[in-house]
């Protein structure tokens, strides 16, 4: 049975977060961490040595073995901050055009900071998949 590398662990959040060096990205990380708070009603839990995650989500992989993830999260890289979803945000398309300045993957999307979106249209995609 294949077992995923990142898994939840009992590290410090609120540490992890004191330590974002860049004072910006650390703004936005830690009202990101607000925000996901609110909208799943589950506190923060560190999944790996850099991820934020946030309620638990149960499904089948590919192979049709049962596995944990995330609802939702962020991750604060050297050059962006990374939002996961468990949504396929292809069909998000509407909501990701009034965004703002972001890139994104099929369930992720990168920001440099909370200053260059919309938040309010950011709450609207993450309600959607909770």
């Amino acid at each position: 049975m294949y077992e995923l590398k990142t898994k939840p662990n009992n590290s410090d959040v609120q540490k992890f977060l004191d330590n974002i060096i860049d004072l910006e990205r650390r703004r936005s990380c830690i009202t990101l961490c607000e925000i996901m708070r609110q909208i799943t009603q589950s506190d923060p839990v560190m999944w790996g040595n850099s991820i934020v995650g946030f309620g638990l989500h149960s499904y089948k992989n590919k192979r049709g073995d049962q596995s944990n993830w995330f609802k939702t999260g962020f991750s604060p890289r050297k050059n962006y901050i990374a939002i996961y979803t468990i949504q396929d945000l292809n069909k998000k398309i509407d909501l990701l055009d009034k965004l703002g300045n972001h890139k994104r993957g099929k369930a992720c999307i990168y920001i440099k900071t909370l200053k260059h979106i919309d938040t309010k249209i950011l709450r609207q995609l993450l309600e959607n998949e909770i």
